[in-house]
């Protein structure tokens, strides 16, 4: 006489950790922080934007595409401890756009002026 079987306990693993979508805004505290990217007109560098929902910050960042979440967030906790919030403020969604265009043309003249210098720098070995 032995003792009855025991079923077999199934192993439950768990799947792999993602990454964070919400973070904890520097300012308010909540977790309502969103990080949001863009293509740019320039292939070398992509727009970042973090927008808190409950404080209404908003920060547009020029960053480098291999550049992930977690990367801009750090970026804006500097900024926020380093006493910058002058560059990130609360915005309406008006000046969200123009600030977004004003990146974008800048990474344009970016590019004219490094082919105008090249330009140049062509007709002064001359």
């Amino acid at each position: 006489m032995g003792r009855r079987r025991k079923r077999r306990k199934k192993i439950i693993r768990k799947g792999p950790r993602l990454p964070a979508k919400f973070f904890q805004c520097p300012v308010c505290g909540n977790i309502t922080l969103t990080i949001d990217f863009k293509k740019s007109d320039d292939p070398q560098w992509k727009i970042a934007e973090a927008k808190c929902g409950s404080c209404g910050l908003h920060c547009v960042f020029r960053v480098r595409p291999n550049v992930d979440r977690v990367d801009v967030y750090s970026m804006l906790v500097d900024m926020v401890y380093e006493n910058r919030l002058d560059e990130c403020r609360p915005v309406s969604e008006e000046e969200v756009e123009k600030q977004i265009e004003e990146i974008i043309r800048e990474e344009a003249g970016s590019v004219d002026e490094g082919a105008t210098q090249e330009a140049i720098g062509t007709d002064e070995g001359e």
